[in-house]
Order: structure tokens, then C-alpha cells, then sequence
């Protein structure tokens, strides 16, 4: 059990260390508001929930399948829909809506 609580920590503490990466928002709370790379709304409670518009996910730089690591370095928050388009096409422009 305490194994558990430990993973479960690390994981909390890695999701908060790319939550701090994304852009903070001016007369935004930036514990709970914040701007991914391309410029979309992501909010820190809908880590993982891509059924709202704010929700986001931990994106991989460098893919892994192209030698790309989970180091810190290689992380960052996306908007989740922005993350699914980014799989599926190389984005190597600012997405803009």
C-alpha cells in the first residue's frame, strides 16, 4: 500500500512539474489557469479530461518512438485536442483557432 502512495505522489509531483511550464495568464489565477505552447486555455483540474475544452495532457517534444525520453525537458502540457491533431500531423507551427 504505501508503494502505491508513493507512485501516486510521483506521479502528482511530475503532472504539477509540466503544469508549471505552461504560460501563465495575466489577471488569471495561475494555480488554476494557463496557456499551453499554442496559445490554447488549459485549466490544472481537467488534467486528462478530454471531454472538456480545457482539458490537457502531457505531450512527449521528441516522441518517444523517435528517441525522445520522459525527462522533465522532454515534457509539456498541450490542450488535449491539440495533442490528438499533433499525433496525427507533425505540428511545426503555432495551432491557431
Amino acid at each position: 500500500m504505501a508503494y502505491l502512495a508513493v507512485q501516486n505522489t510521483a506521479k502528482l509531483t511530475k503532472t504539477q512539474a509540466v503544469w508549471e511550464k505552461a504560460f501563465i495568464l495575466p489577471n488569471r489565477d495561475p494555480r488554476i489557469w494557463r496557456k499551453d505552447e499554442f496559445g490554447r486555455l488549459i485549466n490544472r483540474y481537467e488534467y486528462g479530461n478530454r471531454q472538456s475544452s480545457y482539458g490537457w495532457e502531457i505531450d512527449h517534444i521528441i516522441p518517444k518512438s523517435q528517441g525522445g525520453s520522459d525527462h522533465i525537458y522532454n515534457l509539456r502540457p498541450l490542450q488535449w485536442y491539440v495533442n490528438v491533431v499533433r499525433k496525427s500531423e507533425s505540428l511545426n507551427y503555432k495551432f491557431i483557432y
